[in-house]
């Protein structure tokens, strides 16, 4: 996997954490709650830069090496009925 075929957004750099692949397309993969973090350390509030990760970020598409952002969720909270 070349780096250089890697989309990734440099502005998220410190919530980089690994590389997979999508459909044999390398990708980057970032922490979702670290780059909530590095845009309010940047000056937004919390609401505001979720609504900005959602529609800025995770909401668009940058060709097939589209970054993915992970949540991690050890308990499996997200699967559960809600």
């Amino acid at each position: 996997m070349e780096e250089d075929d890697i989309t990734v957004f440099p502005q998220f750099e410190r919530a980089l954490i690994g590389y997979g692949q999508h459909h044999a397309t390398p990708v980057a993969i970032y922490s979702y709650p670290k780059c909530v973090t590095i845009l309010v350390a940047d000056g937004m509030d919390r609401d505001e830069a979720i609504e900005w990760m959602e529609f800025n970020v995770v909401g668009s598409w940058v060709g097939p090496g589209t970054p993915v952002f992970l949540t991690h969720d050890p308990d499996n909270n997200l699967l559960e009925d809600q």
